[in-house]
């Protein structure tokens, strides 16, 4: 037998190997392609992952920001000397004046300073009122205090400067 020969009687199936060869070829850069799209896709989504976790701290950190913001909200004079005086009440502590001073502006938040004139039964009345004053919600800072009279008195007579803090918009 000839070549010719065994050409023509295999034809078939070398025709039929060859259509196979190629079709595995043809699948296999599909398939890569395929392979290619899907890490691109990957990719992606991770990137996109991250994108969320960011945005989603970022959102956490603005609620955060204007929780505070409502927490350092300005009130006005009357209803910081209200505070003060209620607080007071609360300790056992008498409240004779209280006025105003000017405020002082620094960059982020303004100071609001209130000299006080106190009448206290005993050092643990005043201690209470001050510790009241400075663990409240508003931010209150005792700036100066002066006491006046003390050790064979009825009653303390004392001199506060208290300062109200309050965050600028």
């Amino acid at each position: 037998m000839e070549i010719s020969e065994l050409i023509t009687k295999y034809k078939a199936i070398i025709l039929n190997i060859t259509i196979i060869l190629l079709t595995l070829f043809i699948i296999s850069k599909l398939n890569t392609k395929q392979q290619n799209k899907l890490k691109l896709i990957n990719q992606g989504m991770k990137s996109e992952s991250q994108k969320t976790q960011l945005l989603d701290s970022i959102s956490k950190t603005e609620k955060k920001l204007t929780s505070y913001d409502n927490f350092l909200v300005r009130r006005d004079e009357s209803a910081v000397i209200s505070t003060m005086s209620n607080l007071a009440a609360e300790s056992g502590v008498q409240v004779a004046t209280i006025s105003p001073d000017s405020g002082q502006q620094y960059d982020d938040y303004i100071k609001l300073p209130f000299n006080l004139t106190l009448k206290a039964p005993d050092y643990h009345s005043l201690g209470r009122f001050v510790s009241k004053l400075e663990s409240h919600s508003d931010i209150f800072v005792v700036e100066n205090a002066q006491i006046l009279s003390g050790y064979n008195q009825e009653s303390l007579k004392i001199n506060l400067t208290v300062s109200y803090v309050v965050l600028k918009k």
